[in-house]
């Protein structure tokens, strides 16, 4: 519907020697705006990479956005995670939550990849009917590494999952 919060992306996967043959395709888009983050892929392991798409939609003071990581491997894509994450620019105060990525190189087959969400709440100086709260910033953060008995990467906490709970009585 033109007025659903949720996009259609398809992200396709082809063979390009010779003729090009379709290998895997996936919906990416979780919201109205997809494409790439920057950077749009990460080096996880010799010729090997991990995709990074975002879908995005704001309204008036509220920004939503879904980031998923995704392995590309035996010509397949293999999702790792969906990170949802939240902003709010209100009269007393701006709340931001950023995201970046870091792969720590060494494992076989594949780095394990640190994500890391930064929520900052400034406040903003303006008179306001309610209150401004103090002004925070800490960092989340989640480490993926490959599972060699399942063939997948596995997250070390569930604090992206936590995040987006509390993320939604935000809402």
């Amino acid at each position: 519907a033109q007025d659903s919060a949720e996009g259609f992306a398809v992200l396709a996967l082809y063979d390009l020697t010779g003729k090009p043959k379709l290998l895997d395709a996936v919906n990416v888009g979780t919201d109205q705006s997809t494409y790439f983050r920057d950077p749009g892929k990460l080096a996880i392991g010799p010729g090997d990479d991990a995709l990074i798409t975002m879908s995005t939609h704001f309204n008036s003071n509220q920004g939503y956005v879904g980031t998923i990581l995704i392995l590309v491997r035996n010509d397949r894509f293999e999702p790792i995670d969906q990170i949802n994450t939240f902003d709010e620019n209100v009269c007393a105060y701006k709340r931001t939550q950023d995201l970046s990525f870091q792969t720590r190189g060494g494992e076989k087959p594949y780095a394990a990849i640190k994500v890391t969400v930064t929520d900052a709440t400034k406040p903003s100086g303006e008179s306001c009917e309610e209150p401004a709260p103090k002004a925070v910033l800490h960092d989340i953060s989640v480490t993926y590494r490959w599972n060699k008995k399942t063939s997948r990467y596995v997250a070390d906490a569930d604090a992206f999952k936590r995040l987006s709970a509390e993320n939604e009585k935000r809402f």
